[in-house]
This record gives C-alpha cells, sequence and structure tokens, in this order.
C-alpha cells in the first residue's frame, strides 16, 4: 500500500466544521497558554487540553488525512508556506490542509514544532484561511 501524495476534500465531515473553526479565537488570543515544559524528556512540551481537543476534532473530521507530509515538506509548495507564512491567505484547500497535517506530524518528530507554529500565528492563520475558503466554496453540512 502506497501513501498518497493528495487529501480527499470528499471524506472531511461538513458538519464538524464549525467546531474546528471555533478555536480560532483560541489560536488568536496571545494570553493564552499554548504548552507547558515537562521534565520528561522524551516529551518535554505538554499540550493544554484546548489543543488536545483541537487535535481530536480534526481526526474526527478526517481532516486530518494519510498522505505523503514528508515529500509536500520538501516540495516547492511546501518550502513555500512552511518558509513564508504570509503566504497562507493564498493557499488551497488542499493545501491548507497539508499544512496542518505537517504541523502536526512534526511535532512528533521535532519537539515543540507545534509550540512554535502556534506562537508564531501559523494556526490561526490556517484557520482563517480554512474559513475564508469554505465560504469561497459554498461548502454546508448536511
Amino acid at each position: 500500500m502506497s501513501i498518497s501524495d493528495q487529501i480527499d476534500l470528499e471524506l472531511i465531515d461538513l458538519n464538524a466544521l464549525p467546531a474546528i473553526l471555533a478555536f480560532q479565537s483560541y489560536f488568536s488570543n496571545r494570553d493564552n497558554k499554548f504548552y507547558r515544559i515537562s521534565s520528561n524528556d522524551l516529551l518535554p512540551y505538554e499540550y493544554p487540553e484546548e489543543i488536545q481537543d483541537f487535535i481530536r476534532k480534526l481526526y474526527q473530521a478526517n481532516i486530518i488525512q494519510p498522505f505523503n507530509w514528508v515529500a509536500w515538506r520538501e516540495s516547492e509548495e511546501g518550502q513555500q508556506l512552511m518558509s513564508y507564512p504570509s503566504r497562507i491567505k493564498d493557499a488551497s484547500m488542499e493545501a491548507v490542509i497539508k499544512l496542518l497535517v505537517t504541523h502536526l506530524r512534526s511535532d512528533r518528530f521535532i519537539a515543540g514544532h507545534l509550540a512554535t507554529v502556534i506562537e508564531e500565528g501559523q494556526i490561526s492563520m490556517i484557520l482563517e484561511r480554512f474559513e475564508e475558503l469554505i465560504g469561497k466554496s459554498n461548502l454546508t453540512p448536511a
């Protein structure tokens, strides 16, 4: 079985999107504490329940899908979005989802990656763009 290079947008549970987009206010509030450093050397970053809930909701909505995120991260599109987050505002739906998945997967291998992109505002920008794209595509829950 080979890993796909694509995200299947048809698999996304549209009914779950409002709950995911509701996290925009959480991620955009700089007063929130997005992580704490623990004494566990293997998992030094601990994320609060809100972030764990956000990740669970992404899985439940089928936004987190298996695809070759390592290859995508190294692609021109991946490099552009990861190196220049301001370009998120022009990204396609598939690219926004790939970027989100890549950030989540990267955190498994690079301790604190997710904390960094949250603090940089990238997750907030991804959710803003996601909401904008949903509005433009006239996607509506069943």
